[in-house]
Formats: C-alpha cells, sequence, structure tokens
C-alpha cells in the first residue's frame, strides 16, 4: 500500500514537470533587459517604440526573427531601427546572418547611433500576402508563424546614456509645406500649392505600385492634365517589406503657377491595413513637401485678394443671388461651405449659371471635402475659367442647421457659412462687376402656413394671368405675362419634390432669365397622399417689368399617374397664377 502512495507522488510529480517544460515551450524564451524591448507579438501587426539618445552611442541590439521557409532567407518577422529627423534607417535585422534554427533566426549585433530621436519597429505580416498561409493544423508542420512566441528585439546603447520617450508619430513632419500624414485604404487626400517664383521642392512620398490600381501620387497645374511629377517604378526605389512598396526622395522643379498634389491608395495594403510587411517607414505611407515657404505654399484664397462678392454666416431658409458681368475671360476661385449629405442630397449649397445655360458648376459630395465637425458639413474649393458674360451665383439653405442654429456639431470656421468668389490673381477681380447682390426671390406678401390651399378660395378667374393645371407626365407650360407698375400676385402651385430633388415644379423668370421664384421643399408644404406631394400657396409683390413662368413634370407621379398617394386636390397639378390688382 505504501509503495503504491510512493509510485502515485512519482506519476504526479512526473506530470508536473512535464506541464511546466509544456509551459516553458508554449512560453517561448525570456526576454533580456534593454532600454527598449519588444516582445510578445502576434502575427500579423507592426508595433514601433520610440527613444532618444542623448550622446553618441554603440547600440547592442538583439533580435529574433523569422524567414518564411527552412531552405530559404525571405524575411518574414523582422526588426529595424529608424532615425526620426531624416527617416534613415540606421538598422535592420539581417536574416541571412544569425543563430538560424529552422525558420526562426537571432540576431545579437551591435552599430554606433549619433544623438538623436529613432524609431524601433518589428514587422511580422510576411513578405507577402499568402505569407501566412498554409501553416497545418495545430502548428505541427514547420511554419514561420510558428515562431510567434519567440520574436523579440532589445535595444541597449552600451554607454547608458538613452531614454525611451512618447511622441506623437505623426508630428514628424510638421516642417513641411504639405503632408497627407499617413493614408490609410481607399483615400484620396490632395491640396492646391501656389509657386510664386521657379524653385525646387523636395517630395518624399511611400506607396504601393503595381502594374495598374495601386496608389498614385501627382503634381499637376492647374486645368492640366499631364502632371509634371508622378511616383513611377522608374523614378522610385525599394521602400522595404512587401516589394510593391516603393519610396520616392527627391527634388523636383516647379515653375510659376497653381498645382493640384493628389495621393490616391486602393482598397488594400495602405496605412493601418497592411496585407504584407509594411516599408520600413510605415508612418510615411503617402506624400510630402518641403520648400522654400517665400517661393511655394498651400493655396488659401481666404489670404489673398478680397472676395468679389460673398454671402458669408448664411442661416436658415435663405436663397441668395448675385450676379456677375464678367468683361473678358477670368479666373475665379469659388468657396462654398453648406450641408451636403451622401449621393446626391444636398441641403444648404452653392450653383453658378450662365446666361442662356444651365449649371456651370455647382457644389457636390464627391468634389467637397470635410468643413470639421458634423459629416454633413462640406467645403468646396473650384477654380473657374469663364467666358465673358453674365453669370448668376445661386446659394440656398434649407430650415436647419446653419450659421447660427447649429443643430449637429458645427464647422472649423463656421463664419464661412456660405459662398465666396475670390479673383485668382489681384486683375481678375477687375475683370468681373456685380451688377446685383442680395435675397433672390420677389418679395413674399403672405404664404400659406399649413396644408393645402389655406389662404382661402382662389380669386375669380377673371383674375387669372396663367392656368397650367391636369398635367401628366413629361410636360411643361409655359407662358409670359408683363406689369407696368408693381403688381401682387397670388401663385398656387402642387408638384413632386422630395429632399433629394425636384421633379414637377414651376418657376418664374424676369425677361433677363433670371429666376425670381420656383417652388422648393423648403418654401411648399405637404399636400396629402404621399409626402412628395407637396403645395405652394402665396402672394408674391413684381416689380414693373415682362416675366416667363413655367412647369414641367418628369416621367412618373403626375395627375392621372398617383397611384395610391394622390394628393387631396389631384386635379390641381401644376399652377395657377392670380393678378391681384387687376
Amino acid at each position: 500500500m505504501k509503495r503504491k502512495r510512493v509510485v502515485r507522488l512519482q506519476l504526479l510529480a512526473l506530470a508536473a514537470i512535464a506541464v511546466l517544460v509544456f509551459w516553458r515551450f508554449t512560453r517561448g524564451p525570456g526576454t533580456p533587459p534593454g532600454l527598449v524591448t519588444i516582445s510578445d507579438l502576434d502575427e500579423g501587426e507592426v508595433v514601433v517604440r520610440t527613444f532618444e539618445l542623448e550622446t553618441g552611442s554603440t547600440v547592442a541590439i538583439h533580435a529574433v526573427g523569422s524567414v518564411e521557409d527552412e531552405d530559404g532567407q525571405v524575411p518574414a518577422a523582422y526588426g529595424w531601427i529608424l532615425r526620426r529627423d531624416s527617416r534613415e534607417v540606421v538598422w535592420t535585422q539581417d536574416l541571412s546572418d544569425g543563430l538560424r534554427e529552422r525558420t526562426r533566426v537571432t540576431t545579437s549585433d551591435s552599430v554606433w547611433m549619433e544623438p538623436g530621436t529613432y524609431e524601433a519597429y518589428f514587422t511580422s505580416f510576411g513578405a507577402t500576402e499568402r505569407s501566412r498561409s498554409g501553416r497545418g493544423a495545430l502548428g505541427l508542420k514547420a511554419h514561420w508563424t510558428n515562431d510567434q512566441k519567440f520574436w523579440q528585439m532589445v535595444i541597449t546603447p552600451t554607454n547608458g546614456a538613452g531614454q525611451v520617450v512618447r511622441l506623437e508619430l505623426d508630428a514628424w513632419d510638421d516642417d513641411a509645406v504639405w503632408s497627407t500624414g499617413a493614408v490609410g485604404n481607399r483615400k484620396t487626400v490632395s491640396t492646391r500649392l501656389r509657386v510664386e517664383e521657379p524653385t525646387e521642392v523636395r517630395i518624399y512620398a511611400v506607396a504601393e505600385l503595381c502594374v495598374r490600381d495601386c496608389d498614385t501620387a501627382t503634381i499637376t497645374p492647374l486645368g492640366e492634365d499631364e502632371p509634371v511629377w508622378q511616383m513611377t517604378r522608374e523614378n522610385t526605389s525599394e521602400a522595404g517589406g512587401l516589394l510593391r512598396n516603393r519610396k520616392f526622395d527627391g527634388p523636383v522643379a516647379l515653375q510659376p503657377g497653381i498645382y493640384e498634389a493628389v495621393f490616391t491608395t486602393d482598397g488594400s495594403h495602405a496605412a493601418r491595413g497592411w496585407r504584407a510587411n509594411p516599408p520600413f517607414d510605415p508612418i510615411a505611407w503617402g506624400m510630402r513637401l518641403w520648400g522654400n515657404p517665400e517661393q511655394v505654399r498651400e493655396f488659401d484664397p481666404w489670404t489673398g485678394p478680397e472676395p468679389i462678392v460673398s454671402f458669408r454666416e448664411v442661416g436658415n431658409d435663405a436663397d441668395l443671388e448675385a450676379v456677375l458681368e464678367v468683361s473678358e475671360p477670368v479666373r475665379l476661385v469659388v468657396v462654398s461651405t453648406g450641408e451636403v449629405g451622401s449621393g446626391d442630397t444636398v441641403y444648404d449649397y452653392a450653383w453658378l449659371e450662365a446666361e442662356g445655360v444651365d449649371r456651370v458648376w455647382e457644389q457636390t459630395v464627391d468634389n467637397s471635402e470635410s468643413a470639421g465637425g458634423d459629416r454633413t458639413n462640406r467645403v468646396e474649393t473650384a477654380f473657374l475659367d469663364l467666358e465673358s458674360g453674365t453669370y448668376t451665383l445661386r446659394y440656398v439653405t434649407d430650415g436647419s442647421h446653419a450659421f447660427g442654429d447649429w443643430r449637429r456639431r458645427e464647422p472649423a470656421f463656421p463664419e464661412r457659412w456660405g459662398v465666396s468668389v475670390f479673383p485668382l490673381e489681384a486683375a481678375d477681380g477687375d475683370r468681373v462687376q456685380v451688377i446685383s447682390s442680395g435675397s433672390r426671390e420677389a418679395p413674399v406678401v403672405a404664404v400659406s402656413d399649413d396644408p393645402g390651399e389655406t389662404m382661402g378660395a382662389p380669386p375669380d378667374e377673371s383674375q387669372i394671368l396663367f392656368n397650367a393645371t391636369r398635367l401628366g407626365n413629361e410636360q411643361q407650360r409655359t407662358g409670359a405675362f408683363s406689369f407696368e407698375k408693381k403688381t401682387r400676385v397670388r401663385i398656387i402651385g402642387l408638384g413632386e419634390l422630395s429632399d433629394g430633388g425636384r421633379y414637377d415644379y414651376g418657376w418664374i423668370e424676369s425677361s433677363e432669365g433670371a429666376t425670381v421664384w420656383e417652388m422648393t421643399r423648403r418654401n411648399t408644404r405637404p399636400a396629402g397622399g404621399n409626402d412628395i406631394n407637396r403645395i405652394y400657396d402665396g402672394i408674391l409683390e413684381l416689380d414693373p417689368g415682362s416675366y416667363v413662368i413655367g412647369f414641367k413634370t418628369d416621367f412618373s407621379h403626375s395627375y392621372g399617374d398617383f397611384g395610391g398617394g394622390a394628393p387631396r386636390n389631384p386635379e390641381a397639378w401644376g399652377i395657377r397664377v392670380y393678378n391681384l390688382d387687376r
């Protein structure tokens, strides 16, 4: 009995030893002490630590990384050190020279480093997008990812003159004229540059270059299609990591003018979204430019000539118009800040019309960028080449979220809510005359506040100036009238308008073609039935002169084709105008 107890204790001891051995095996080796230690790594990550050397020092480095297979030398997991100010790689783990155990490589090395700040990196993504596949079940097959528990890098200055520092990594290029920062997947970052005199700039860009459909970096003169500089495989060098990682670092000559600098990424392998090992300078994924600030700078119209016309601090329910007369060809800069949603949904925005032509420019979500604050706050800067002629600038807002009534987070420059037109050069301002500027619509004497024709029964038929009702799909009716004195008219319009657009609606134009009134979602009320059925019932005061009135419908939802969503008075679909002073 006593012997059985001894045997049982021996078996328990052996089991405990086996557990300890297994734990020690799975835990990996211990990490030696050092100034900078990177360990406890997962596959598919890149880790960075920053440190500072107060004096020059020989630095000892102990690193354990991996190659992709037992017979090869393709780097899979490894470390390196980058000097922060110059972005120079001062040391990288040489996986072809070290203590080799299957795919694991242990490196003990030293290097002299000058005083300064450094970034230490370790990556474990593998050389390609497929490097982490094929590892086998339970880790029994030899595969570099099985080395995970061993990966580490320890950095120790031999003279002890160093310290770990915490830095804002993206701040390394704060002295650049312009920087994209570290750019992630599916992003486009751009700016405009003004070059005052012939100059040479330094461009530092890191990107993924393929045969097609990867990242792009270009500098193009404004209004031209061909860039004066772009990243290509021919003018770049290997950037480390994935072979498609490429780097440009060199001078580029620029002549005076305005340029657009653009950096665009595709849908994979970018900052914070690596599919394989990143470049040696991961936070530089993007583009930045240095130069003499007296010769080249980011273009900012607000620091140049005074605007030709400006609508700023625009509140709710505004409809503003400026008529511009251009005496000779001119280049203008239009800056519009407003509320623009996704798709075609716009609430507060600007556009420009040419005489006899529809819109020559309008603010859109695709061509605008964030204005700060809420995601619907958008700003667009457009460069327009205009020929001689008459142009009408418009800016409208809906009933909420505008200057003085922010329903959500306000933009970075709330006072710029509206639109401003600047001359590109001071001389351009002399070629444009502002004919009129202010509220666009004719004075509204009265308007209904409730659904339906709540201003009472229509006037007598003898007072009617224009009647186009019971309009079906795809119809357009126009008419004309004139007044010798200021005249009040009552308009009753019933049409189809939604937050996303106008489909069946009416308008009044002056003899010069300027719109003096039109049906909008903002100035109409629900008319019953479908939510898109809207009615305008109001009285306008029109100045002496000649006017054209019109109403048009689109291909669906009109008189005779309402389905189950007809308004309360379907026969009134269209527009009626009455002379109240007759």
